[in-house]
C-alpha cells in the first residue's frame, strides 16, 4: 500500500515518495513555508514540484546577497584605492634578493637534485663505474664487485644532498 498525503501548497493528494514533510527540510526552507502558509507545522507535507519552487526562491536570494555583498566590497576596494596610492611589488624578486648563500646554494643543488637530468647522469655514471670493474678491460679494477666505494659514494651523496634539500624546504620554496 502507497502512502499519500496533501501537499501543503495545493491541497492535492501525492505520494509520500514525491515530496517531503517540513520537519526534513532546512530551517530557511521551513520559515519562508511556513511565512506564506501560516498553518503549516513540522509534519505538513510539501509536493517535490512546489518544494523546487521554493528552493529556486532560496537560491535566488543566496545569490543576490552575493552580489550585494560583491558589490560593497568592490566600492570599499574603489574607495581605498582612489584615496591612497600602492606600489606593486615582485615578491618573487623580493624573495630572490632576502636568500642568504646558504639557502640560494640549497635550492640550486635541490633543483638540479630533484631533476631528470640529475636522475639520468647518476645512473649513467653508476653503470659506467660498474661496466669498468666488472669487464675486464683493464687489469686492475679499482672498485670491485660489490663496489664497496661506490657504495661510499653513493652515501656521501645522500649524506650531503638530504640537508640541502631539508634546507629548501625549510625556507618555504
Amino acid at each position: 500500500m502507497v502512502k499519500t498525503a496533501f501537499c501543503i501548497i495545493d491541497q492535492q493528494r501525492y505520494d509520500m515518495t514525491d515530496g517531503m514533510r517540513l520537519a526534513e527540510l532546512g530551517p530557511n526552507l521551513q520559515a519562508a513555508i511556513k511565512k506564506d502558509y501560516p498553518q503549516a507545522h513540522d509534519n505538513s507535507f510539501i509536493c517535490s514540484e512546489h518544494l523546487v519552487h521554493y528552493r529556486l526562491v532560496k537560491m535566488d536570494q543566496m545569490i543576490a546577497n552575493d552580489y550585494q555583498q560583491n558589490d560593497q566590497i568592490n566600492a570599499q576596494l574603489s574607495k581605498i584605492l582612489a584615496n591612497h596610492t600602492y606600489q606593486v611589488v615582485d615578491v618573487n624578486n623580493e624573495l630572490e634578493h632576502s636568500l642568504t648563500f646558504g639557502q640560494r646554494v640549497a635550492d640550486g643543488v635541490a633543483r638540479f637534485g630533484g631533476s631528470w637530468a640529475f636522475i639520468i647522469s647518476f645512473i649513467a655514471v653508476m653503470l659506467v663505474w660498474m661496466f669498468i670493474n666488472v669487464v675486464p678491460l683493464f687489469t686492475h679494477h679499482f672498485d670491485p664487485y660489490p663496489f664497496i666505494l661506490l657504495n661510499l659514494f653513493l652515501s656521501m651523496v645522500a649524506a650531503i644532498q638530504a640537508p640541502l634539500i631539508m634546507m629548501r624546504s625549510k625556507s618555504g620554496r
